[in-house]
């Protein structure tokens, strides 16, 4: 689901811009937040995905 190398390290949360129309989805290791084109990147970046892992959030 998402490229090692397209990996992203975030530094505050206003680089994560969610809204009632993000895409997300849970897992047993956390919750993944996935953007559009262009959202928070360039076209040829795909789309980007951003994991937030349940050890945040237990």
């Amino acid at each position: 689901m998402s490229c090692t190398s397209c990996l992203t390290t975030l530094e505050k949360q206003s680089d994560v811009p969610v809204n009632k129309n993000s895409q997300f989805h849970f897992t047993n290791g956390g919750i993944y937040l996935v953007f559009q084109e262009y959202e928070v990147s360039y076209y040829a970046a795909g789309n980007p995905v951003v994991k937030i892992p349940s050890s945040v959030y237990r």
